[in-house]
């Protein structure tokens, strides 16, 4: 075979490789049919709630073979031309809502999940012989439940910013480490997180190559190739609170900015390829890989020893605690419960101004900036949210049932009462 005709089979199989990869994003119209299709023969009219604009997190690949699976649900599809071939054959389904979806040497994984009001730290893989998914067991300090962010870099999987509902029956837990499987050994490691308090207060959006946070004042951009985050003034980045984040493409963002008073609208972009290359220089390492919190065996150590270290200690805490204790009233720390707070009182305030005494789940949604969000995790953040401001004003807002359609929840604000 000689040289040139060896160039263009390559070139062709790239060009191949590459489409395969762009419409992996995205799903046909046929696909959709299909997939819709196989959810109707088992949960009806939910089949119609299904959205498929973004898709990148419900997509992995093998080579150049393309699959799909659908958060809260177990179907597992391959998507080949314009039709989506099922491969499963799973009949139990809604415990895997927000659940990482990847692949790692030729197998097909799922990782952690919420449903049935649990959320769990299972990682599943699928058997393409039996058509079957099965729990892989892993050991080391891992997380107790995995419901937040999550993606593969090499033979590692990192995941942090995970969160459990207490469901109103017990208190919501967000866990504020990071935590590192490597895939081969099949082993967690623990990590503390420099960012958590940031993040917390923040919406995610997952592109191709980056993690991208923002709240009123700030963005945080986490690079999933390098490990590293930078964090960002919105003001440099020309974001304001008029530019309502409504889609994104690769790693391209989509905003549509409105401003009330001169009555306009336009759809504005954020390249955040562009975004890093001016920020590496000052990026900062997501986490110390020398620095786990996992305790560490000790070698021993003298009483006798241990006594002579302890008492400068407890005489230069009694020495600082009485210096601290004149000045207690006149420096108070901001804390990270405190910058929550700020943020929820800007939100209660938002809600107030509506001058409503009721919302529907529509109206409650777009006030709450989760219109973006497909439905289970629509409700997870409502739920979050509700929690948190009925916390800071008790009886804030009130579920109730709809009076012209039962099946349907309204939602009473209880405005605050002149003086």
């Amino acid at each position: 075979m000689n040289l040139n005709l060896k160039a263009l089979i390559l070139i062709c199989y790239l060009i191949v490789v590459s489409a395969n990869l762009i419409n992996a994003q995205t799903i046909t119209e046929k696909q959709q049919k299909i997939i819709k299709a196989n959810v109707a023969k088992q949960f009806g009219e939910v089949s119609n709630t299904l959205n498929f604009d973004n898709e990148i997190n419900n997509i992995c690949t093998i080579g150049i073979d393309t699959f799909y699976n659908r958060g809260g649900f177990y179907y597992l599809f391959k998507l080949k031309g314009d039709s989506a071939i099922r491969l499963d054959r799973s009949s139990y389904h809604g415990a895997n809502f927000n659940s990482y979806f990847f692949s790692w040497q030729n197998t097909i994984y799922l990782l952690g999940g919420y449903g049935f009001f649990t959320t769990h730290n299972n990682l599943i893989s699928f058997n393409e012989n039996k058509r079957e998914w099965a729990k892989v067991n892993t050991g080391g300090n891992g997380p107790e439940f995995i419901h937040g962010i999550s993606f593969r870099n090499n033979n590692k999987i990192y995941s942090f910013n995970n969160f459990k509902a207490g469901n109103n029956v017990s208190k919501d837990i967000l866990d504020s480490n990071l935590y590192v499987l490597d895939l081969p050994a099949m082993q967690w490691q623990k990590y503390k997180m420099p960012i958590v308090d940031l993040i917390v207060i923040s919406n995610v959006v997952s592109t191709a190559d980056y993690f991208w946070y923002q709240n009123d004042y700030l963005t945080i951009l986490i690079n999933k190739k390098e490990i590293k985050f930078e964090i960002i003034e919105n003001e440099k980045l020309n974001l304001t609170r008029n530019n309502n984040f409504i889609n994104f493409k690769d790693n391209l963002l989509l905003f549509e900015e409105s401003n009330p008073i001169k009555s306009y609208r336009k759809i504005t972009q954020l390249n955040l390829d562009s975004v890093w290359l001016v920020y590496i220089k000052s990026s900062s390492a997501l986490y110390k890989p020398n620095q786990n919190t996992t305790i560490q065996p000790s070698n021993g150590i003298s009483p006798i020893w241990f006594l002579i270290s302890i008492i400068p200690l407890i005489l230069i805490f009694f020495i600082y605690k009485r210096k601290t204790k004149v000045t207690a009233n006149k420096i108070k720390p901001i804390e990270s419960d405190q910058i929550q707070n700020n943020q929820l009182e800007i939100l209660a305030l938002k809600i107030t101004k509506l001058n409503k005494g009721i919302l529907n789940m529509e109206e409650l949604d777009n006030v709450l900036d989760i219109t973006h969000l497909e439905a289970e995790s629509r409700k997870l953040r409502r739920f979050r949210r509700l929690g948190e401001l009925n916390q800071l004003h008790p009886g804030f807002i009130i579920r109730v049932k709809d009076e012209e359609d039962k099946r349907r929840f309204l939602y009473q604000i209880n405005l605050p009462q002149n003086d």
